[in-house]
């Protein structure tokens, strides 16, 4: 069932027109998730690139990784954990930005 009943209809020139359908391409919303979007006083961001989501699916399973090495290591005292502590660190700094620089501004 919607959440939103209220219905909002406008007309737009060609100029308008072309300039909103161009913003919907660029940032990968629909015309009215746009519309919402920046009638709450958000600025959407462009879309991410086709790599984007692989890239993150990347540094997931190279943190799960680190993650799981990290266990071995606390149990058997082999690995130095500091320095994987450090990695699995970075990775998700890196992780983070990734997410941020290209996830539309939400506040």
């Amino acid at each position: 069932m919607r959440s939103r009943h209220i219905r909002v209809n406008f007309y737009l020139n060609k100029n308008e027109c072309n300039k909103l359908q161009s913003l919907c391409k660029e940032t990968g919303l629909t015309k009215s998730m746009l519309f919402r979007y920046m009638i709450n006083g958000c600025v959407p961001k462009q879309m991410p690139p086709a790599d984007y989501t692989k890239l993150l699916k990347e540094f997931n399973a190279i943190g799960r990784n680190l993650d799981q090495l990290l266990v071995v290591a606390r149990t058997q005292k082999y690995i130095n954990t500091p320095e994987l502590m450090k990695a699995l660190k970075e990775i998700d700094f890196l992780k983070n930005e990734l997410v941020s620089a290209f996830n539309p501004s939400e506040e």
